[in-house]
């Protein structure tokens, strides 16, 4: 579609607006939401007026428009069953899509649910990458969690690393893990 005059990002800018409008009218929104944070914004205010189905409508738009935490409390319904049915494999989806967005939570729940099986058969080495991509993401307790990993295959210098991140964040239970760990005292 091209309007004379008018820049194609125009145009598409323009469409992207009226889906919003379109599928907030359709979900009954008395507000617009005019980016994914506004969206996730009111999604949540929603969320916590207790009005899940209108906040995953909202969020849903959020997510549509790549903002992670919008995606992020879309798994969060759908794995606590808020205004949804309870479906974890959705949720794994939303909180992957979050993490693939750069959303530390995400990424920590996608090393959940790989610890927890909840989706499939746990698999040691997405774990350890959704735990370590949070940890970049400076998500203490993703460090803490990649440090144990890191323990349990006998590798006490990664865990050191990751210990000493977790606790520059402010993860209390790991500054004093690494302090036993280099005084010998941690098994």
């Amino acid at each position: 579609m091209q309007i004379p005059g008018k820049p194609a990002k125009y145009i598409t800018a323009l469409l992207t607006v009226s889906q919003l409008l379109i599928t907030a009218a359709a979900h009954g929104e008395e507000q617009l939401c005019t980016s994914g944070k506004d969206c996730a914004q009111q999604g949540f205010t929603l969320y916590q007026e207790g009005k899940y189905t209108q906040a995953k409508s909202m969020l849903e738009l959020s997510c549509r428009q790549n903002f992670g935490v919008g995606c992020f409390g879309l798994g969060f319904l759908y794995e606590n069953g808020l205004g949804v049915m309870p479906e974890y494999s959705r949720a794994y989806g939303y909180f992957e899509k979050a993490c693939e967005l750069q959303f530390a939570d995400g990424c920590y729940y996608v090393g959940l649910y790989h610890i927890e099986k909840k989706v499939f058969k746990a698999d040691r080495s997405e774990t350890e990458k959704a735990f370590k991509k949070a940890c970049d993401l400076n998500h203490a307790e993703s460090c803490a969690m990649t440090a144990e990993l890191y323990l349990e295959k006998d590798d006490e210098a990664s865990a050191k690393d990751y210990l000493k991140k977790a606790c520059d964040l402010n993860a209390a239970e790991s500054c004093t893990k690494l302090k036993k760990l280099k005084e010998g005292s941690l098994k």
